[in-house]
């Protein structure tokens, strides 16, 4: 099931088979990443107005296909009942994604947020690369979740 919450936010669950999943059985990661662009360039996407479309809908929606789909590029991909969350905040010149997802213990969710993140910020910088060439895309880090 994929929620939409406030401000755009896409929300993947996955509804899992056995409900009673507890906290102490699952696994928390979270990946950051960072575009720098023309102050310009971030403006536009902020206020959505680029003609390629909604960039951040669209990076969200990449991510969201990289966390979750068969054909993930990640074959780390966890299996079975997940959460995830997919963020962005802006700065004057960059926009960083943050990339979160709960899946079973067991189960290594580091790399699928990786690729998510990196997935995220590659959808940007193709979306917006015929207004701005300045852009450079990293760090991409785990964080504390």
């Amino acid at each position: 099931m994929t929620e939409v919450r406030g401000g755009g936010d896409l929300v993947k669950r996955v509804v899992s088979e056995n409900p009673e999943i507890g906290a102490t059985e699952r696994s928390l990661a979270r990946a950051t990443g960072l575009i720098s662009m023309a102050e310009s360039t971030r403006r536009r996407v902020a206020e959505n107005s680029l003609e390629k479309g909604d960039v951040l809908a669209t990076a969200r929606f990449a991510a969201l296909q990289a966390l979750t789909s068969p054909s993930s590029a990640s074959p780390f991909r966890p299996e079975g009942p997940v959460e995830s969350t997919i963020e962005f905040h802006f700065s004057e010149r960059s926009i960083e994604v943050i990339v979160e997802l709960v899946a079973p213990r067991g189960r290594s969710p580091q790399t699928a947020v990786l690729s998510a993140a990196t997935v995220a910020l590659l959808s940007i910088y193709d979306m917006c690369k015929a207004i701005d060439r300045s852009m450079v895309i990293g760090p991409v880090t785990l964080s504390d979740a």
